[in-house]
């Protein structure tokens, strides 16, 4: 089980084994101060990515260390046996950069909540106000996943390998090198032999699109499920929905690459593509 939905939700909300977390993150460009005030799930805990990312590693939301990362999660009172449900305020955005975190870290018991905080809101249920604080430290242990996470030198050694295929998902523009990068210093272009499936055609509104229509948006991509994809976008984030939807539509060795064009297009000695 990758998603749930609300429904799945009601239902389950009040087992001891379910652990909410609110994993909303502004998009570029965005002020926080817009999404301070939309409310939470009743008993849900933040998962605050910013909060959750190396902040000396010289890039944006780079992954913690596994024992960094565990000690955070016992403090979200999450247990190794625990149920996650992730979600965000603006549908399907940041929770799923929540759940592949999780995951990479060895927690497989982790959804998403398809649709988020407003498809929670437009079923007619209650928000609160604040986020729930913890009475009880939960025992989480992380067993990372190697295979999930690549780094920039397994990126640029495989980009003549026709197994693997980097998916970037930032804008057309963007990938193109038509768009000026939103972070100073980043150049403006993609990772050679990359495709480019920019995550709002993974979206159908606030929910993430049936499998079908995934699975034929990354053959259309010329992604094979025989192939290892890579995903990356400007810093980590967004191309966890990526991630998301290529598990949801059927991909199974997938991976990403944290530094994404973040890292990438600020190195001196990394090749760049520009164009189709």
């Amino acid at each position: 089980m990758t998603l749930v939905d609300v429904t799945w939700l009601q239902k389950n909300i009040s087992r001891n084994e379910v652990v909410l977390l609110g994993a909303t993150l502004p998009p570029v460009g965005r002020k926080p101060e817009e999404f301070a005030n939309t409310g939470h799930i009743p008993g849900s805990h933040r998962f605050d990515i910013d909060a959750l990312s190396q902040h000396d590693s010289g890039l944006p939301h780079t992954l913690l260390t596994p024992t960094a990362f565990q000690e955070k999660m016992r403090e979200l009172g999450i247990n190794d046996d625990s149920t996650v449900v992730v979600y965000d305020s603006i549908g399907i955005y940041s929770a799923p950069r929540a759940w592949w975190n999780l995951k990479l870290m060895g927690h497989q018991n982790v959804v998403v909540l398809n649709g988020g905080l407003p498809a929670w809101v437009a079923a007619g249920n209650t928000v609160a106000a604040q986020c729930s604080t913890l009475a009880k430290t939960g025992n989480f242990t992380a067993r990372p996943v190697a295979e999930f996470l690549v780094s920039a030198a397994e990126v640029l050694a495989a980009l003549d390998n026709p197994q693997v295929r980097v998916v970037d998902v930032r804008s057309a523009g963007r990938f193109r090198g038509e768009e000026a990068e939103p972070r100073p210093g980043v150049k403006s272009g993609h990772i050679p032999s990359s495709c480019n499936i920019p995550f709002p055609q993974l979206l159908d509104g606030i929910y993430l699109k049936k499998p079908e229509q995934l699975a034929s948006i990354f053959a259309d991509a010329g992604c094979d499920k025989n192939q290892r994809l890579t995903f990356s976008c400007g810093s980590g984030v967004t191309a966890c929905i990526g991630l998301l939807a290529a598990q949801v539509g059927g991909f199974s060795n997938i991976a990403l690459y944290d530094g994404s064009w973040a890292e990438w297009g600020s190195a001196a000695d990394l090749p760049i593509a520009r164009g189709l």
